[in-house]
This record gives structure tokens, C-alpha cells and sequence, in this order.
């Protein structure tokens, strides 16, 4: 009888074990669509480091950066962060002409282009959301000569 006691505790762990990695397996990972725009009302050239290039922008024009960001919960636009963001170093420098410079950007630099509290938002479908970011000659007066 102590055999059949014992085969049957056996038994209930691998249940349990079965249940938890059951309910594990059925987190959802949630695909959020982001477009995101970097316009330059300057009259500068804005370039970054190479690992960066695709957001340069000419004077006056717009780029648009499609990113599509995961997430383990529901759909909220805090949540979002600059694509600039994923692939940073620890700064990130801003060249303008490549004579001027917005040196050493973190997330926490004066209108940074590091935070999505920065962009303009406005929701364009079920899951997609359109984030704006406009260069002005405020920031390439805040730029110092490149080192």
C-alpha cells in the first residue's frame, strides 16, 4: 500500500509541474507598430555616428523610420520608446553641418531625442501609433563646436 502512496505523489508533482509550465507557455508577447518621424526644420544637415545613419536628415525634410516594438502587455503609449533608444551606446552625439554638436545625449538631455516623452503622439490604428520629432534652430543653437 505505501508503494501505491508514494507512486501516487509521484504522480500529483508531475501534474503540478505540468500545470505551471502549461500557464507559463501561455504568456503573449504583444507586436505594437511604431512610425516614427524625424523632421529637420534647420537649414543643418543632422548626422549621427554610423551606427545611426539611416536617421540623418537634410535641411527641411523628414525621414520615417518604421519599428515595430514588443511588449508582454497590452497596448499603452508610454510604453514606447525611441528607436534611437534600442541601438544608443551610452551617449549619443548629435552633429549638425559636422561643425556643431549636441554632445554626450541621454535619455535625460534637454529635448532629447533619446525620449519618447519628446515626440508628438497620435494614435493611427488599432495598434499603431505615429511619434513626431522636430529638430528646430533651438537645437542647433544649444550645440557647441563639434571636439
Amino acid at each position: 500500500m505505501e508503494q501505491k502512496t508514494t507512486w501516487m505523489r509521484y504522480l500529483m508533482l508531475g501534474g503540478i509541474f505540468s500545470l505551471v509550465l502549461l500557464i507559463n507557455s501561455c504568456s503573449k508577447e504583444y507586436v505594437r507598430d511604431g512610425i516614427f518621424y524625424f523632421v529637420n526644420q534647420t537649414n543643418h544637415n543632422i548626422t549621427y555616428d554610423n551606427l545611426f545613419q539611416e536617421y540623418n536628415v537634410v535641411p527641411n525634410a523628414t525621414i520615417e523610420i518604421v519599428q515595430p516594438q514588443y511588449a508582454n502587455e497590452k497596448f499603452d503609449v508610454n510604453k514606447y520608446f525611441s528607436p534611437l533608444l534600442a541601438k544608443r551606446k551610452d551617449t549619443l552625439t548629435i552633429k549638425f553641418n559636422n561643425n556643431r554638436c549636441l554632445t554626450n545625449q541621454t535619455i535625460n538631455s534637454i529635448h532629447s531625442v533619446l525620449d519618447i516623452k519628446n515626440f508628438v503622439r497620435e494614435k493611427i490604428g488599432n495598434i499603431t501609433y505615429q511619434f513626431t520629432y522636430t529638430f528646430t534652430e533651438a537645437d542647433y543653437n544649444r550645440a557647441v563646436t563639434c571636439p
